[in-house]
């Protein structure tokens, strides 16, 4: 099972990042981290509602839904209706761990 992200995902067809009117770099990195963020989580979504089986295809051979969108929908039915379900899904991608940074001071 191959789950590679599209550009549509994060434009037109899910976040509509191409909506944004940020032009300053560092703010375009911020958007760019909680973007790729919120795709993982949706990707992870669609893994947990579906496991390891196929979406189902049309006849004209596409799937009926992406990975993301299938995903995508799911987290925000969670998000809305089940928050505690969309955090155990979060927290099972990025689990709560011992920070292992040092802070080095700079003279």
């Amino acid at each position: 099972m191959a789950l590679g992200a599209s550009l549509g995902d994060s434009k037109t067809r899910g976040l509509n990042m191409e909506d944004t009117r940020l032009t300053q770099p560092a703010k375009l990195n911020t958007l760019l981290v909680i973007i790729t963020l919120a795709m993982a989580w949706a990707y992870a979504c669609a893994t947990v509602i579906k496991g390891t089986k196929a979406i189902k295809t049309r006849a004209h051979g596409y799937r009926y839904k992406s990975w993301f969108r299938l995903g995508f929908d799911q987290l925000r039915k969670w998000i809305l209706h089940q928050p505690e379900r969309a955090a155990e899904v979060w927290s099972r991608i990025w689990p709560k761990r011992k920070s292992t940074f040092q802070t080095a001071r700079v003279v």
